[in-house]
């Protein structure tokens, strides 16, 4: 990074802060509007089932939820209400979060380097990284925990070296948000607090501002406090089980016995990072290990390395740490996703030196920088119709089923409630054993219709946020003698808990199948609701019988409807 001296010596022109930051502001604008118009008139994709989990909650509202804090519900509710059920409505907050982070790292570069170009490149970088390309589109908790660690990253650079005051009550409250979307965010307080401890001498932290801080991130986070008091720590258990501890989650109990590593998982983990940030990240570490070699012994006019380890300090903790948990248990590859949002500064820095310095003979980053642009470009057309690329021979391992048809399987449904309802004159209900399917079937089914979830009563299943909602409890004595579609595992289990079962098989639209080719979540009419008992089914013993046929299930008569 470049002081400020030497950024006049270079002859470019110091940037008044609206200069720098109108053309940022054009850039992120145009491709909002371009991703809502995508979204709402031309995206072939329904609700992958992470989303229509998250629309789910937003027709729950609470003040927490089993596995995440309530902002998602909270956005997406906001949306909604205001723009109706539509999925682009329920996408709109990410398209929104996707520009707040591509404003909020360039003026962090711009705050952190005072220079224009480096504030240009960074929110260009911010759109080429490829995990970051579907967040803008698909509203899951990591699009706004990246734009809430870019804001609290800005915040928290402004108020220490900066001086503006105001800064340090807005860093409590987008912590907070942040936190209320997903618990990640508050990884990035180590590396902060680390930062500010190396470079105290430097900066500044009045301690009415440090104070008003944390009084303000922790009300702010009062609403996840609460609920989980009131439900005996039921977050905190989920994500000790999450991270490998089998006290944390009852199914992880019943199947841990001792530790044991599998390579696999740390080197899939480095895999995935290097997939999901693409170029950015191999650009971003190598000039944090260049500036790493050249640091000075601090000193107060050490800006250049001041600027570089806080970009690192943003960055490194979240990835050390999911290194480390990669050898107790295995890592999503989107747990470190935040890891980029400061790498992006870093290797916007390194390219514009790249570009300025370096203008003959090879360049490796440029290079990687075109490579990585060339990439997004690619990937961004491409992701625009899976559902065309998946019908190429040879390209039919692209999982378009994913992300379509999940309306088929709704209207589907809603037919053989329909025929539930004809052949037995009562009210059917429907019930699940995978909260996505859960969650597609509640948001697709015609009128919406609430769908019990059964996982955490079956063998193998786990907790779900259903099991927290009392109006759609299982144990519900209204439920007891009626009708009921249910999908998932086999005939057997469903034989525990009804009268009788009949096969539907696959509901039209469904895409998930196991190894041996057949149905992983296939659908039932089950007659006559006998109830779980409080351990989950009747008889855990599925050795009986783990097939329709060895269950002696008959397809089922439709007499009236169904496919």
């Amino acid at each position: 990074m470049r002081s400020e001296s030497q950024v006049e010596a270079t002859g470019e022109r110091r940037a008044s802060w609206h200069g720098v930051m109108w053309p940022v502001a054009a850039l992120v604008a145009v491709l909002a509007v371009a991703r809502l118009v995508y979204l709402a008139f031309f995206c072939p994709y329904t609700l992958i089932e992470d989303e229509a989990q998250y629309w789910v909650w937003s027709q729950m509202l609470d003040w927490s939820y089993y596995t995440k804090g309530p902002g998602v519900a909270w956005a997406i509710a906001a949306s909604t209400t205001v723009f109706g059920d539509a999925e682009w409505a329920v996408r709109l907050p990410a398209v929104l979060a996707s520009a707040i982070a591509g404003v909020a790292i360039a003026g962090l570069a711009f705050d952190v380097t005072r220079s224009r170009r480096v504030a240009m490149l960074s929110a260009v970088a911010m759109t080429i990284v490829p995990a970051y390309l579907s967040l803008s589109l698909l509203m899951t908790i990591d699009g706004p925990l990246v734009a809430c660690w870019a804001l609290a990253a800005w915040c928290a650079w402004s108020a220490s070296v900066r001086g503006r005051w105001w800064c340090w009550p807005a860093l409590g409250l987008v912590i907070a948000i942040g936190v209320l979307f997903k618990y990640t965010l508050l990884l990035l307080v180590p590396g902060l607090v680390i930062w500010a401890i190396v470079w105290r001498k430097q900066i500044k932290l009045p301690t009415m501002g440090l104070l008003v801080c944390v009084v303000l991130a922790c009300l702010a986070m009062l609403p996840v406090i609460v609920w989980n008091v009131n439900n005996d720590g039921a977050t905190i258990k989920h994500l000790l089980g999450h991270l490998g501890f089998a006290e944390g989650n009852q199914q992880a109990a019943l199947t841990k016995k001792s530790w044991a590593y599998n390579p696999l998982w740390t080197l899939t983990l480095i895999g995935t990072q290097v997939a999901m940030i693409g170029p950015v990240l191999v650009l971003g570490l190598l000039q944090g290990w260049r500036a790493f070699k050249e640091r000075r012994v601090a000193r107060a006019d050490d800006a250049a390395w001041m600027g570089e380890s806080f970009l690192l300090a943003g960055s490194l903790p979240v990835l050390v740490f999911y290194l480390l948990v990669s050898f107790v248990t295995e890592p999503e590859g989107n747990w470190p996703i935040a890891s980029g949002v400061t790498l992006t500064v870093l290797a916007a820095m390194r390219i514009e030196r790249a570009t300025r310095v370096l203008g003959k003979g090879r360049n490796w980053t440029r290079v990687l920088w075109r490579f990585g642009v060339a990439l997004a470009v690619l990937l961004s057309v491409a992701s625009l119709r899976l559902d065309l690329l998946a019908k190429i021979p040879g390209l039919t391992w692209i999982p378009a089923g994913r992300f379509t048809n999940a309306q088929l399987m709704g209207v589907d449904a809603h037919k053989y409630v329909e025929v539930l309802r004809e052949r037995t004159g009562q009210e059917p209900f429907v019930i699940a054993n995978h909260y996505g399917r859960a969650s597609q079937l509640w948001y697709y089914m015609p009128g919406h219709q609430r769908v019990h979830c059964s996982s955490s009563r079956m063998p193998g299943g786990r907790t779900t946020p259903w099991d927290f909602w009392p109006q759609l409890s299982l144990d519900d004595p209204a439920l007891l003698g009626r009708p009921a579609l249910v999908t998932g595992l086999s005939a057997f289990h469903w034989k525990q808990v009804f009268e009788r079962v009949e096969l539907v098989g696959m509901l039209q639209g469904d895409h998930k199948r196991n190894s041996k080719g057949k149905p992983s979540r296939p659908a039932y009419l089950a007659f006559g609701f006998k109830g779980f008992t409080s351990d989950g089914v009747r008889d855990w013993d599925d050795t009986k019988g783990d097939s329709d046929e060895a269950a002696g299930v008959q397809p089922a008569a439709l007499n009236g409807g169904g496919q």
